[in-house]
């Protein structure tokens, strides 16, 4: 997700690499929340398939995948409240959050559902991210906040 977000921002002429780094650790949470909570819904799928990740291998617990999930949404919302577009952060996090439990968790389980599956996944995985990058470069910053 790193290179449609980067795309898209320096297509819109992006300038400040300050911005583009905030929203690639952002992305980097996200997506690692994303994907630890896949695996966590996944787990006897997974299992079935001979799938092996940390949780299938036993080096975590489903509940420290939990907290790691949650850990990783709470850093990025952190990092988007001190960037100086907090709002445009935040509003990919939770569009990011939205999207990742409408396809991993039940009821809807979208995964699971192949046509649906497939745009969730065009939407994740290039659609926002683009469109993410593309906001960012051209959202007219200020350079006042530092990144933390």
């Amino acid at each position: 997700m790193w290179l449609p977000v980067s795309i898209g921002y320096w297509w819109a002429g992006g300038r400040w690499v300050n911005e583009l780094a905030g929203a690639l650790v952002i992305v980097f949470l996200v997506h690692s929340a994303a994907t630890i909570q896949n695996d966590i819904f996944d787990f006897e799928v997974d299992k079935a398939n001979h799938r092996q990740n940390a949780l299938q291998a036993g080096w975590l617990t489903r509940q420290a995948a939990y907290w790691l999930v949650l850990i990783a949404l709470a850093a990025a919302i952190g990092i988007a409240t001190v960037l100086p577009q907090a709002k445009l952060h935040l509003t990919f996090i939770a569009l990011w959050g939205v999207l990742a439990w409408l396809y991993n968790s039940p009821p809807l389980s979208l995964v699971r559902r192949p046509v649906l599956s497939i745009a969730v996944l065009g939407l994740f995985y290039s659609a926002l991210p683009v469109a993410y990058g593309l906001l960012l470069g051209n959202a007219g910053w200020s350079t006042s906040l530092p990144l933390v």
